[in-house]
């Protein structure tokens, strides 16, 4: 009779404690993403980007409903590809592709995460150019999706006009056109504001840094 009673009370203490316990989990992950995005500011080796991968991927693993946790284990893995020897991109991309499509299960028709997946699409063309005959229009359908969906959004213009300036003309490509949608992606970051600490915001340095010098000149 005395457990029977107590259950109500059990069960009154359990609802309170809920979102205490899911705000104390929800701020340790927040904690644990900005230390890991600051010292991927300063990562450019495979090492270094292979370790804020695995750092990212044990996050995702633990925080498996979190949209971000997923996202940011298929960003480091898409920046990893870019500096493993060649013969390890696709390994490292079919573990970015997994987390991104985890992502847009828990947030469909998201503009970033549809950045993401055509990010990969092009990574896959490091292994083989020629695969851009297939690669090339699923990244662009992608970004042609994102900016469908957020025509501000700073990464999917920037990277949408990156395909435009390295594709070449005969498929498609536009360096003017690219320059300019250039342009635009830097006045969309300079205006961008996340939705949080964690929310995507990079790319601005390399954009001003490594992608407008190249249109210079080009009108």
């Amino acid at each position: 009779m005395l457990f029977r009673s107590s259950l109500p009370i059990l069960t009154l203490i359990a609802a309170l404690m809920l979102p205490a316990l899911a705000s104390a989990q929800s701020a340790k992950m927040t904690s644990a993403i900005e230390s890991f995005l600051k010292r991927a500011e300063r990562a450019e080796t495979a090492d270094q980007w292979r370790s804020i991968a695995n750092s990212f991927e044990r996050i995702a693993n633990t925080e498996g409903g979190e949209w971000l946790a997923q996202y940011y284990a298929g960003w480091s893995n898409s920046m990893l590809a870019w500096t493993v020897e060649v013969d390890e991109v696709d390994a490292v991309l079919d573990k970015a592709e997994g987390y991104a499509a985890k992502a847009a299960e828990l947030s469909p028709d998201n503009a970033e995460v549809l950045t993401l997946q055509s990010m990969l699409a092009v990574g896959r063309m490091r292994v083989d150019w020629s695969r851009g005959m297939t690669y090339g229009p699923k990244s662009t359908a992608l970004l042609e999706e994102a900016l469908a969906i957020d025509p501000d959004n700073p990464r999917a213009l920037m990277n949408a006009a990156q395909g435009l300036i390295n594709t070449p003309e005969a498929f498609g490509g536009n360096k003017v056109k690219g320059c300019e949608m250039l342009r635009e992606s830097k006045k969309s970051f300079e205006a961008f504001e996340p939705e949080s600490t964690i929310h995507p915001s990079w790319g601005y340095e390399y954009l001003v840094e490594s992608m407008l010098p190249t249109c210079e000149g080009i009108e």
